[in-house]
């Protein structure tokens, strides 16, 4: 079936109980997808189903193992390309972990195969798209999904660390929320900060906080929110100028709580070419990899990170600009003249309507 604009598979990778992985060998028979290959048990989304739906589903489908949905770990969505792969689909993949394979039966394809490492993968003939999972699983991308989430004096520690510059800020006559919008890679950060140039405002980062947690061994994913927020509130409570250093697409909520508290909104939407991200993001190298990005494993990750969460992330974007119309719009490739001082001219303006 078609779920959005191209098809969409769910695919379970079956991790064993020493991180093994478990994989079907598919039959070898011509009209269907990747004959005699070896790669993940799943298919396609059936109507109105989810991803975790369809995996679930398929998972019993095709083999005898019973497992609970809340076992099931997203693990990301990975893009087909017609210039890559061959055509153009969404995978999503999920992780079950610690699974007893022993007396497994499989009912779709030849049989199931084991492997332990990526040389052991290299005796079974794969598709492209599942060494591209292979090699980032191995690699120990988002190995932090299976971390522990942190307990509360961890979260007071990061949040007690990120608000140490509030109190060298000064509060403003009038609170501006400085939003950037844009996909990864665009070059938020960088063209947002220049284009501030000397405008006090505290920052809040949510790659900062993603690493300051992974650095400490836990998984963020369940709590950067709650921190977000503490964090607003903080600065909130000092009134002073916020710059959400993030993509604000995602936190339309958290903007539009800052906003009720009085802030003026001001949107920079950073919209170069695919060309200039997807060339900007090969070309990346540990010596260039920002301090803040130690939770991605390998350059090529924040690639893969842009690549799976491209679709997505331009559709909560739409979203958040109906709601907030951009201020300025940004094509780092062709930079304005004096956009600068056009930005510096505008927070005058709204700094004095308060005055």
């Amino acid at each position: 079936m078609t779920t959005g604009r191209i098809p969409h598979n769910a695919e379970i990778l079956l991790v064993g109980k020493d991180g093994e992985l478990v994989l079907q060998q598919r039959d070898n028979k011509p009209g269907i997808t990747n004959p005699g290959l070896v790669t993940t048990f799943g298919g396609g989304l059936e109507p109105g189903e989810t991803p975790l739906d369809a995996a679930h589903r398929e998972l019993h489908e095709e083999t005898s193992l019973k497992i609970s949905k809340d076992c099931f770990v997203r693990y990301g969505n990975y893009q087909k390309t017609k210039a890559i792969h061959g055509e153009d689909w969404t995978v999503t993949y999920y992780v079950v972990k610690d699974v007893d394979y022993s007396e497994m039966q499989v009912f779709e394809g030849e049989k199931y195969v084991v492997v332990k490492s990526l040389k052991d993968l290299d005796a079974y003939p794969t598709s492209i798209l599942f060494r591209e999972l292979a090699e980032d699983w191995f690699s120990g991308w988002r190995d932090f999904l299976f971390m522990p989430d942190p307990p509360t004096e961890v979260i007071d520690e990061v949040t007690t660390s990120a608000l140490q510059d509030l109190s060298m800020i000064k509060p403003s006559p009038r609170q501006i929320v400085f939003c950037s919008v844009g996909l990864v890679g665009s070059g938020k950060t960088s063209t947002v900060s220049s284009l501030l140039g000397s405008t006090s405002r505290f920052t809040i980062s949510s790659d900062r906080i993603r690493t300051m947690i992974y650095d400490k061994g836990y998984n963020f994913t369940n709590v950067l929110d709650s921190i977000l927020l503490r964090l607003s509130k903080a600065a909130i409570e000092k009134r002073v100028n916020i710059f959400f250093d993030s993509n604000a697409g995602s936190k339309m909520e958290l903007i539009k709580f800052i906003e009720k508290s009085d802030y003026h909104v001001m949107v920079f939407y950073v919209n170069p070419s695919e060309k200039y991200i997807e060339r900007k993001l090969k070309s990346l190298s540990w010596d260039s990899m920002p301090e803040r990005f130690t939770f991605f494993k390998l350059p090529r990750h924040v690639l893969s990170s842009y690549s799976s969460n491209k679709q997505r992330t331009n559709e909560v974007n739409a979203e958040f600009m109906q709601h907030f119309p951009p201020d300025f719009t940004i094509n780092p490739e062709q930079p304005e003249d004096k956009i600068e001082q056009t930005v510096q001219e505008k927070i005058a303006i709204i700094t004095k309507e308060k005055l």
